[in-house]
């Protein structure tokens, strides 16, 4: 294929309107404006984002003769960045794009002038590449004729020179440019080239299913360039030659709404359910930027549109593609910014327009703890415990927001939503359903595609994230998980474009996940076994309990193996002993105190340990109970005639490591 031909007109597009009008000698110029037929606001984050259609609508120009075949015009649309629309791959050189240009708007509504078979009534017909690009560039037949309604006649593109004849080929396929210098244009060539002559007429072509790399532009703006072939008698005259097709945001604020920490004191059942709150690790929110950010693959689907398999015929005839027997893409007209797709048929190779999915979002964890589980949820949800109320068919027109996690990766089919789509829509219970993330080396990830949207409203989806792990092989506490939310999937400079759509990297980690000890912490501030005389001194009764068996939990909180509740005991302070001996006050660990039981002790006992008997202590203590709910008393007195003595609670200290009853008690409230 040869573009170099079309690349030279662009050297002159700053005077392009003065020397379009300079066509060859003789030649007759045909009046046009080029204009955007809609303006869409394109996500920033996007590798190949379709923009609004371009409208070449044109009037005038010389009477036609019947029978003769029309002029020929190459029309070449700049968009000062990269075209990324599909390419057949099945065409060498494989340069054959998705993107069309049509002739005269065909199989659309009908309006007035109606002239049967023709325009607006024609039949699709692709003249598609390589037929339109070899050499000599011939382009596919087309002849001028001229058809009289009532009192007027119109002049029209026929597929023969004389009777009998129908409209002619009036869909041309595009050429993506490839070049440094071309990479950022789509070419049409051998686009015929009729004037409309009759007074209040137009001759509309139409550019769509163009979709680009925005990076950081604000807008993206076309220019069209037209060359006519040489020999051309008839040309077209651009009075303007730019309009604006789409304007650029950023499209997606994401949110993680974390717990305050995930307690190795968890159960393994998992959650949502009554007493194992504590599962529930966090919410990650996806916010459309911009209105129609997300959008389905296609058009939603009307009721009659999902009948059933019967309806597959009725797709194909009316330029429906039938995806799965649950996921059909619906008529996809020239107008619509609601779906990923754009105007849809089949041309050479490919299926021009159809897009490969619909928005994808992804959550990618990264440094979750060994012997966690993390579980997501199928859907998107309202909480923890609640589903969003399921659409009554993946896909149809119901106003409902809607995505299915993917089970195939975020690069696969839209099919592999079918199992994911069986077993979420219809679940009647309360648990909202799940799929646990496959953990490599720390690292997972999760895709959800929307499925349903309510197009012109700014939409939030929620999904969930459950932690569960084995108390008896717990996690390593202190270790922080996060999560990088975005869209999916994602792609870098050097990386093949193999999805419509792709985005752009994700970036920002969140922390979303703290493995916290399964402890309570207990401060003693005053315990002492001081002498003070040969016949008096001081001594500390100390009792520690766990209360984690108690009436507001169906079964205990606190179930670990009983050799894991013990407290670990460290004394803070001086140490006096009598002659020559003298001492470090020693950590002690105590025995297994379960749920409903306690540990009572003087404390003498673990700070003579191994000591003279008569060693002396005055300070504080610290009691790490590897368990929830800890409590403690101390009693000191000394054994004088007087007997002195008093008592006081010990203080649970916050170390981020609780999780709450069902019931919320006075004093003890360590969620802070």
């Amino acid at each position: 294929m040869n573009l170099r031909r079309v690349l030279t007109a662009l050297a002159v597009l700053a005077v392009f309107t003065a020397v379009a009008g300079a066509q060859v000698p003789g030649q007759q110029a045909i009046s046009c404006g080029v204009s955007a037929v809609s303006t869409p606001t394109i996500r920033a984050e996007g590798i190949n984002e379709r923009v609004g259609d371009i409208w070449i609508t044109c009037t005038g120009g010389p009477q036609p003769t019947a029978g003769v075949a029309v002029d020929r015009t190459t029309i070449t649309v700049n968009f000062g960045v990269p075209v990324t629309s599909q390419v057949d791959a099945t065409v060498t050189p494989k340069t054959s794009s998705e993107a069309v240009l049509t002739i005269d708007e065909p199989n659309t509504v009908t309006s007035s002038p109606v002239i049967a078979g023709y325009g607006q009534n024609a039949p699709i017909s692709v003249c598609a590449a390589p037929v339109n690009t070899v050499t000599p560039l011939v382009g596919c037949g087309t002849w001028a004729q001229s058809v009289t309604v009532g009192a007027a006649t119109y002049w029209v593109m026929a597929n023969a020179a004389a009777a009998p004849y129908t409209a002619a080929q009036n869909v041309y396929q595009g050429v993506n440019g490839t070049s440094s210098n071309s990479v950022n244009q789509i070419s049409f060539t051998n686009v015929p080239v009729l004037a409309p002559y009759t007074a209040s007429v137009s001759r509309i072509y139409r550019i769509t299913n163009i979709r680009v790399t925005p990076g950081a532009a604000a807008a993206i703006t076309a220019t069209v360039t037209v060359t006519p072939n040489t020999g051309a008698v008839t040309g077209l005259v651009l009075s303007n030659s730019t309009a604006v097709v789409a304007n650029v945001s950023t499209s997606v604020i994401t949110n993680v709404l974390p717990l305050s920490g995930e307690s190795l004191c968890a159960t393994t059942a998992l959650v949502p359910g009554a007493g194992q709150l504590k599962a529930n690790a966090a919410i990650l929110s996806f916010k459309e930027g911009i209105v129609n950010a997300f959008k389905t693959l296609a058009l939603p689907l009307t009721a009659a549109e999902t009948a059933g398999d019967a309806q597959s015929t009725a797709n194909a005839t009316a330029n429906q593609i039938s995806i799965t027997g649950n996921y059909t893409v619906a008529k996809v007209n020239y107008s619509s910014y609601n779906s990923e797709s754009g105007w849809v048929w089949p041309i050479g190779g490919i299926t021009a327009g159809l897009a490969t999915s619909g928005t994808r979002l992804k959550a990618v964890f990264a440094n979750i703890p060994a012997n966690v589980t993390l579980y997501v949820s199928l859907n998107n949800i309202t909480d923890y415990q609640t589903l969003v109320t399921a659409p009554t068919n993946p896909g149809d027109s119901a106003a409902t927001s809607y995505a299915a996690l993917l089970s195939g990766g975020e690069g696969a089919a839209s099919a592999t939503l079918a199992a994911e789509i069986a077993a979420s829509v219809g679940n009647a219970n309360s648990v909202v359903p799940v799929a646990a993330v496959t953990i490599k080396k720390g690292g997972g990830q999760a895709t959800w595609e929307i499925t349903n949207d309510i197009p012109g409203t700014a939409e939030t989806l929620n999904f969930a994230v459950y932690a569960v792990y084995n108390v008896s092989t717990p996690p390593a506490s202190g270790n922080a998980a996060t999560v990088t939310l975005g869209y999916a999937p994602t792609t870098n400079a050097t990386t093949p474009i193999t999805n419509i759509p792709q985005y752009t990297a994700i970036t920002g980690p969140t922390t979303f996940l703290n493995i916290l000890p399964c402890q309570t912490t207990l401060l003693f501030p005053f315990v002492s076994t001081t002498k003070v005389t040969a016949t008096q001194h001081w001594e500390t009764g100390i009792a520690i309990a766990n209360t984690g068996g108690d009436p507001w939990n169906s079964v205990p909180v606190t179930t670990p193996a009983s050799t894991t509740t013990t407290c670990t005991l460290t004394f803070f302070g001086g140490g006096v002993a009598t002659g020559s001996s003298s001492f470090t006050p020693p950590q002690v660990t105590g025995p297994a105190i379960g749920p409903g039981q306690n540990w009572a002790f003087v404390a003498s006992d673990p700070l003579q340990a191994g000591n003279a008997p008569n060693a002396g202590f005055a300070g504080y203590m610290f009691a790490v109970c590897n368990f929830q709910f800890a409590h403690g008393f101390a009693f000191i007195e000394d054994n004088s005639p007087t007997g002195n003595a008093m008592g006081y609670l010990a203080l649970v200290v916050d170390n981020r490591s609780a999780i709450q009853r069902a019931a919320s008690l006075t004093g003890e409230d360590l969620s802070h």
